[in-house]
C-alpha cells in the first residue's frame, strides 16, 4: 500500500458521512480522507484528485448509483480505483447492476457502521498486498499512464521503456525484475513477442525465473495462439479489465516468489 492511503467518501447525510471518516481514520492510519456530499462533488472531485479508494454511500440525491459508478469510471484517474457501494436492501438486480458497470463490493448498511470501517481495511490490505518490481513495455503514453497508475496503487515498483530493445539493455546484465509486462505490438524493430523469445532464448530466464504477461489487441484465437507459442506465461486482451488484469499479474508474481524461495533451498543445501 501506499504511504499515504488516500480515500474518498461519498454521503450525503452529514452525520452518517463523520461517521464513516472518523472510522476509517481510526483503522487506517495516516489516511487522508475527502468527504464528498453529491454525485457530482465527486465526479468534480475526482477528474482532479488521484485516491486509493473510494466509499459511496447510496442513495445519492443527484444522481442513480448506476449512473454514478458509470461516470466516476469514465474519469481517467479513477478507472481501476477500487470502489465499495455502502447500501440497504440492494436486490439482487441492482447488485448485479453495480458490479456490472465497474463497483469493486458491495456493503449492506444492516451490518452497521462500526463493521464498514473494518471491512474497508480488509480490503484495501487485499487490494494493496502485492509487493515486486515489474518492467513495463509499451508505446502508447496514455496506456502506460493508466496502467503504471494500477499497478503502483497495489505497491509494485515499476519501471517504464516504451520498446522491447530498451527493455534488453535493462534485463541484459541481470534481472532485477519479478514480472515483465509487455504490449504485443511496438513501435520499434522487435515485437513483444520477439521480447519473449530473446528473454527465453538469448537471456535463459525460463518462464519461472521471470514470468512475463503479454498485453494483446487481437481477440481470435490464431493470433492468441502466436502469443502463447513464443512462451509467455499468460496474456490478456484490451481493453484491460483491472480485476482479472491483477489476478494475473498477482499469479505470476507468486510463480517468481516460489522460484525464488526453490533457489534458496537450493543454496543453503
Amino acid at each position: 500500500m501506499t504511504d499515504v492511503s488516500r480515500l474518498m467518501v461519498v454521503d450525503s447525510a452529514s452525520v452518517s458521512r463523520a461517521l464513516i471518516v472518523r472510522g476509517l481514520r481510526t483503522k487506517i492510519e495516516g489516511a487522508k480522507i475527502t468527504a464528498c456530499a453529491s454525485a457530482a462533488e465527486a465526479l468534480t472531485t475526482g477528474a482532479a484528485e488521484c485516491f486509493d479508494f473510494i466509499v459511496s454511500v447510496q442513495p445519492l440525491p443527484d444522481m442513480e448509483c448506476v449512473e454514478f459508478i458509470q461516470q466516476l469510471r469514465k474519469l481517467p484517474r479513477q478507472r481501476y480505483t477500487p470502489l465499495v457501494v455502502v447500501s440497504g436492501g440492494a436486490d439482487a438486480a441492482l447488485r448485479r447492476a453495480i458490479f456490472a458497470v465497474g463497483a469493486t463490493d458491495y456493503f449492506d448498511k444492516a451490518q452497521g457502521y462500526p463493521a464498514l470501517a473494518p471491512f474497508i481495511a480488509a480490503m484495501m490490505q487485499h487490494h494493496f498486498s502485492l509487493k515486486g518490481r515489474v518492467l513495463y513495455v509499451e508505446d502508447s503514453p496514455t496506456s502506460a499512464r493508466v496502467i503504471c497508475s494500477l499497478l503502483q496503487n497495489y505497491g509494485l515498483r515499476v519501471v517504464h521503456v516504451p520498446d522491447a530493445e530498451q527493455a534488453l539493455e535493462l534485463l541484459r546484465p541481470a534481472a532485477p525484475f519479478d514480472l515483465v509486462l509487455t504490449d504485443y505490438l511496438l513501435s520499434g524493430e522487435m515485437t513483444g513477442g520477439d521480447l519473449v523469445c530473446a528473454i527465453r532464448a538469448d537471456l535463459r530466464y525460463s518462464a519461472q525465473a521471470l514470468p512475463v504477461l503479454v498485453i494483446t489487441g487481437e481477440s481470435n484465437g490464431r493470433a492468441l495462439d502466436k502469443v502463447l507459442e513464443v512462451d509467455s506465461n499468460d496474456f490478456v486482451t484490451k481493453p484491460i479489465v483491472a480485476g482479472p488484469f491483477m489476478a494475473r499479474v498477482r499469479s505470476l508474481l507468486l510463480i517468481r516468489q516460489q522460484y525464488q524461495a526453490l533457489r534458496r533451498l537450493q543454496e543453503q543445501a
